[in-house]
């Protein structure tokens, strides 16, 4: 993925070489290229002729990309590592189905200074300050009992495998909301978490003013921030992105579950908190909301939405994701025509418009009272971080 708004500062290292193009921009049919990228994972498998093979995934900051090797190749992946910058060789050329890919020739170790390691684990386009900033905003139309439950879920310690107990803010403020698909970048949840949350309040906003006025803002918030709170145990981000062993065990929608009963039920145990008949209430929606985000069962929704507010939460979630792909991918693929740009690669390609005309400058952020304009918000100082 490319993320153009980031700028990654030049460090000098003793062995200065080209990016590696992994998203085959600019690069002809044929062309053999050397570069420097990430070895993001390795996946050892079988061929249908159980052959053993493996297949390798890089990224950069020009994106991402995953190629086989092949039996006889394998012996050139001695010394690799998952997380590794490697001088990687590979060919542009035509695939099965008629479409470029990367044919992998080969790759030799880099220096671990090398500044092509900071490119695997990409920062999300947002400052943490300005993060900061929009969740003091939407956190100020919170009822006092609502916002209780956010700090105590946020700094209440819970436990870690093989760590000490910890609340789940620190981790939260860094975590990538994806491996690859969307948001994968440092602050990437936080990014993502926050964008559902804003788009979340518009909706309910659209809906009160006059069709739903009894719309539950609460639960809307907090079931849009916490929607992907089972990524802080799905995903690993020390190094390269990936699954962890509980990612491979449940969703990040159960794990999700557990965080949240856990982080209260803790805060029950260890503080004088008891929680109201509304907190339950509201407690019980979040729980709904976090495992239906997805929307449908055949999407990994482990329920469907059972309520109004889940529903508005998963139709944020799937524009939040949608959106920030094209985004992405608006950088990296081939321009067609005006507007234009081949993205994708095999039965993945598509074309996508993104207009050349529109103004692209910033909007202004909306003030803490414009953000739900039919809920009143209490004073609350600005922060710069989620609590």
């Amino acid at each position: 993925m490319s993320y153009p708004m980031q700028t990654v500062p030049e460090v000098a290292v003793a062995t200065p070489v080209r990016r590696f193009p992994l998203n085959g921009v600019d690069v002809a049919p044929g062309d053999t290229i050397v570069g420097a990228a990430v070895l993001v994972e390795r996946q050892d498998k079988q061929t249908r002729q159980n052959k053993p093979m493996a297949t390798l995934t890089f990224r950069n900051a020009s994106g991402g990309a995953s190629m086989p090797v092949w039996s006889e190749q394998l012996g050139a992946l001695t010394g690799l590592t998952d997380g590794m910058p490697v001088l990687l060789t590979a060919a542009w050329v035509t695939g099965r189905d008629g479409s470029a890919e990367w044919k992998f020739e080969g790759a030799d170790p880099l220096p671990s200074d090398h500044p092509v390691v900071r490119e695997a684990q990409p920062a999300a386009p947002v400052s943490l300050a300005a993060l900061g900033a929009r969740t003091a905003a939407v956190l100020a139309v919170l009822s006092d009992e609502a916002r209780q439950l956010f700090d105590l879920l946020m700094n209440t310690p819970v436990s870690w495998p093989n760590e000490p107990h910890a609340p789940m803010k620190a981790r939260f403020l860094e975590a990538p909301a994806a491996v690859s698909m969307h948001h994968a970048t440092i602050r990437g949840l936080f990014f993502h978490s926050l964008q559902v949350v804003e788009l979340a309040l518009g909706l309910t906003e659209t809906l009160r003013r006059h069709d739903a006025p009894d719309l539950d803002v609460d639960a809307v918030v907090l079931g849009a921030f916490w929607h992907d709170i089972g990524k802080l145990d799905e995903l690993s981000w020390k190094g390269a992105f990936k699954y962890t062993a509980r990612g491979a065990m449940s969703t990040h929608m159960g794990w999700g579950l557990c965080r949240v009963t856990e982080a209260l039920t803790r805060a029950e145990a260890t503080t004088n908190w008891r929680p109201t008949p509304r907190q339950l209430e509201l407690i019980s929606h979040i729980l709904m909301i976090i495992s239906s985000h997805h929307g449908q069962l055949s999407w990994g929704a482990l329920v469907e939405p059972a309520s109004r507010e889940a529903w508005i939460v998963s139709t944020a979630d799937q524009t939040s994701a949608k959106v920030q792909q094209m985004t992405d991918a608006a950088g990296t693929g081939t321009p067609l025509a005006e507007g234009w740009t081949r993205v994708g690669t095999g039965k993945y390609q598509r074309a996508q418009f993104i207009s050349p005309t529109a103004s692209h400058g910033v909007a202004a952020a909306p003030s803490a009272d414009g953000v739900l304009r039919l809920v009143l918000p209490r004073q609350s100082a600005e922060v710069t971080d989620v609590g």
